[in-house]
């Protein structure tokens, strides 16, 4: 397999991202290319219809330059001989700090992130970023195909049929999207570990010393609040519920035991009490997916959800359901503690 090695910046750099990306190895036959200054998706185009002009290369792997690699991406990138593989990356931010890979839970928008990221193995996913990726030439010929003239396969825009909105879309979850669309599966090598740059080095050590549980608490909320408005009560959106749960309970549970014995009577019962609810909700949860009829009372139905939601969000209940404008409110991305605000108003129960 040769493969176009594309290393995409704008005009900022980190002169040890390019460093690595130069001592990236390579095979005879690969050719390495560079595009400075110009934005992350004008520089991915570019390099993407260079590469598809060259048509004696099997492949292109798209890398950041404001990164730090492992001498063989590349080659165990390549070894997998796989349609489209990524190596593992974080987003640039650091409350939340939060995986660049989306999880495949179901078909249904929105795709969730990875919080828990596995440190080895290949695994199907639903997205990731376009940071370290390598996708064969077949796979971008056919998303092409499907698009209409003039439209290149990494633009970003819409993407109707899986978000039913017209929420914009980045360039990688819409390729992506379409990609897997055609059949073409999307994998992560978990053992392919890359750095980015923030004002540190953003890996696996920084990440499980400094990640915020509570801010990841308030992502997870927020995509059960926009599942349960989307799609209703259902496998996924009780998932995502006991996600949330499982967090928060956590979270509670490291601030019990960094001041439990300096508790005493009614402030320790109150922790206790705390920690048994968040049990009972999660065996409640537990008991729905089971299908075991239980105790639990979702908070509303989902359509109530729905006006209930869209109310909250544009202050007017006039604004029906199926008037488009509500749609996209509903669909667009829920602001982290607005969302929480609501799960508590909708369930009664008290902030972690």
């Amino acid at each position: 397999m040769k493969i176009f090695v594309a290393g995409v910046s704008s005009e900022l750099q980190y002169t040890k991202g390019i460093n690595s990306f130069r001592s990236v190895q390579t095979n005879k036959g690969d050719v390495v290319a560079l595009h400075y200054g110009a934005t992350g998706l004008a520089a991915r185009k570019a390099l993407c219809s260079e590469f598809l002009s060259k048509t004696e290369f099997d492949a292109i792997a798209l890398m950041d330059l404001d990164m730090d690699f492992p001498v063989n991406t590349i080659q165990k990138l390549r070894e997998h001989d796989l349609d489209m593989v990524s190596g593992h990356y974080y987003r640039r931010q650091l409350d939340p700090m939060a995986s660049i890979v989306d999880l495949i839970t179901d078909e249904t928008w929105p795709h969730i992130p990875i919080m828990d990221v596995p440190k080895s193995g290949l695994h199907e996913i639903a997205s990731t970023g376009m940071g370290c990726v390598l996708i064969k030439r077949h796979v971008i010929e056919a998303v092409a195909e499907k698009l209409p003239p003039l439209e290149h396969p990494f633009d970003g825009g819409p993407v109707e049929w899986l978000t039913d909105s017209h929420i914009h879309l980045g360039q990688d979850k819409r390729f992506f999207a379409l990609a897997r669309k055609l059949g073409y599966k999307l994998w992560l090598d978990a053992d392919v570990r890359c750095k980015h740059a923030l004002t540190v080095w953003m890996d696996d050590e920084f990440y499980d010393r400094n990640r915020n549980k509570k801010s990841q608490a308030f992502i997870i909320a927020g995509l059960w609040l926009d599942n349960l408005g989307r799609h209703g009560v259902n496998e996924k959106s009780i998932k995502l519920r006991m996600h949330a749960l499982e967090m928060e309970r956590e979270v509670l549970l490291d601030k019990f035991n960094a001041i439990r014995d300096t508790l005493e009577g009614e402030e320790l019962q109150s922790y206790v009490l705390t920690l048994n609810a968040y049990d009972n909700r999660l065996a409640e949860c537990g008991d729905w997916i089971s299908g075991i009829v239980s105790s639990i009372k979702f908070p509303m139905a989902p359509e109530e959800a729905r006006e209930e939601f869209q109310k909250h969000r544009t202050g007017s209940p006039d604004v029906g359901i199926d008037d488009p404008k509500a749609i996209h409110l509903i669909r667009e991305a829920v602001h982290q503690r607005e969302a929480l605000a609501f799960v508590e108003e909708l369930d009664k129960r008290e902030p972690i």
